[in-house]
């Protein structure tokens, strides 16, 4: 797999770059490249018939970015309660529904005690 080698090298600092772009940490952006260029690997006897390695390489990278920002929102606890809650509330932060649309952002629910 020599070609891969070469492909890794030259893409790396433009994935690097992209992937730094989404999260605006230099040493999680790498952490991102490296899944990607593992998902590039796996993929590798495929994209070299298809000839689309650096949008392929390039869509990895950013899907790793978004499994890592899914793993981490899904194990997120406050650490502080809402004071500007009312005493007693009892709240929900609700998740996108089918109904909504996919790139609904979760809404605050509070129903009274």
């Amino acid at each position: 797999m020599p070609h891969l080698v070469e492909f890794v090298e030259s893409a790396r600092g433009r994935l690097r770059r992209t992937a730094y772009l989404l999260c605006g940490d230099w040493d999680q952006a790498s952490d991102h490249v490296q899944e990607g260029l593992i998902r590039v690997y796996v993929a590798w006897p495929r994209l070299t018939r298809a000839g689309r390695k650096h949008a392929y390489a390039r869509r990895a990278v950013v899907s790793a970015f978004l499994d890592h920002v899914r793993r981490r929102s899904s194990s997120e606890v406050p650490r502080e309660p809402d004071h500007e809650l009312p005493t007693g509330s009892r709240c929900s932060t609700p998740t996108a529904t089918r109904s909504s649309p996919s790139r609904a952002v979760g809404s605050r629910v509070c129903s009274p005690p």
